[in-house]
């Protein structure tokens, strides 16, 4: 690798990684889509049966807390039965560092030689984690399961952001209706 910098290109300042947060990205996403389109489609509905302002109102408002508690139940469900699984995965691994500890080096092995480590690196490579279990279980976890634990959800904190920005989400097509005794006008502006 060269050390010397090309005048022509500017080098871009560093950016930090988005961190903590990126876990629960998807949660954020659907929570707000899901409120956004489940609610709109929900008051089109009303407004189209030629419901008044107040039942149109009383609907999205129902919609929207009825949603936000299926997210938030869904979401935590889902984030625990995850982890739930991989807490067995792990349990499993431990007993394949018991009784079949050649294999799981030989798993490791294979696994850097696929992410193109040179042949004869391999076993210095493998060696540095298969001296101990504990960086073993950390590198199985990482390579074989695509889990660091700093970076496991939170069912909690799942559940919290998918029910509640569904809630902030459906606001956009609530709100127009507290503004408005016209149905079209709220629904324009939903």
């Amino acid at each position: 690798m060269s050390t010397e910098t090309e005048p022509t290109t500017p080098i871009p300042p560093y950016e930090e990684h988005v961190g903590a947060s990126r876990q629960y990205m998807r949660d954020i996403i659907l929570g707000v889509n899901d409120g956004l389109v489940s609610i709109f489609l929900l008051i089109a509905g009303v407004v189209g049966g030629g419901l008044e302002t107040e039942q149109v109102l009383l609907a999205g408002i129902a919609g929207a807390i009825a949603g936000a508690v299926s997210m938030a139940a869904g979401e935590y469900l889902a984030t625990k039965s995850q982890d739930e699984v991989f807490e067995r995965e792990i349990e499993l691994e431990k007993e394949h560092f018991k009784y079949h500890w050649d294999h799981e080096v030989e798993e490791l092995t294979d696994m850097f030689r696929d992410m193109g480590v040179a042949e004869e690196d391999l076993p210095a490579a493998v060696g540095a984690f298969a001296r101990d279990e504990k960086p073993m279980m950390e590198i199985m976890k990482a390579l074989e399961f695509q889990v660091v634990d700093d970076e496991r959800r939170s069912a909690f904190a799942a559940m919290f952001l998918s029910g509640g920005l569904f809630l902030l989400g459906s606001l956009s097509s609530i709100l127009p209706f507290v503004f408005t005794d016209e149905t079209g006008v709220g629904l324009f502006w939903a």
